[in-house]
């Protein structure tokens, strides 16, 4: 329960004392960049471990897909971390190595979360101790999947230079990411009864 708290208070303070970042219009990878840098990529390591905690814990609860794609998001946090992004708007041939990684990672967590989330859905229904879960997990599958078509269209547009200034995609991103934080917690929580 903790991971998600911690992860999102640390990149909307960060968001908001960064000097020049705008957390509507930026991508919370951004923060990565820097001398303050550190801050995000320790937040992204230690919500990474903190999900594969997690992780576990529905595993031993839950079998089948959705349980087992627990795992990929935990590795996937880490690698964010530890591979920081490219700055919004790097051309693709001057694109590193190591934020063609990050942007994998991050695509996994955005684009896999929502079919994660259907899975879950399913197991839910099936499973008596679960069943009140079932019909917000679906909520969230069906949110997480319009933001992350929302989401990945806005990237292309900002990474392409497409868009007009103060497109808003730190806000689609920060909606797609609160809805999965919150349907974290109240997984957890529910765990942890």
């Amino acid at each position: 329960m903790a991971g998600p708290v911690l992860f999102t208070a640390i990149f909307t303070v960060e968001g908001f004392l960064r000097p020049g970042y705008r957390p509507l219009e930026m991508f919370v990878s951004e923060l990565s960049l820097g001398p303050r840098g550190w801050i995000q990529i320790a937040s992204f390591i230690v919500y990474g471990a903190s999900f594969l905690v997690f992780a576990r814990g529905m595993t031993r609860e839950l079998r089948g897909a959705g349980a087992s794609m627990l795992w990929g998001f935990g590795v996937a946090l880490i690698l964010a971390g530890v591979f920081v992004t490219d700055p919004i708007g790097t051309p693709r041939a001057n694109r590193t190595v190591q934020g063609a990684i990050h942007g994998l990672a991050g695509a996994y967590v955005f684009l896999g979360w929502p079919v994660c989330l259907f899975l879950l859905a399913r197991a839910f229904r099936k499973d008596p101790a679960w069943q009140p879960h079932a019909r917000w997990t679906l909520l969230a599958a069906v949110v997480t999947a319009v933001l992350a078509v929302v989401l990945t269209y806005a990237a292309n547009e900002v990474q392409s230079g497409r868009s007009a200034p103060g497109f808003p995609v730190g806000a689609i991103q920060r909606a797609h990411l609160l809805t999965w934080l919150a349907w974290q917690f109240g997984a957890a929580r529910r765990l942890r009864k």
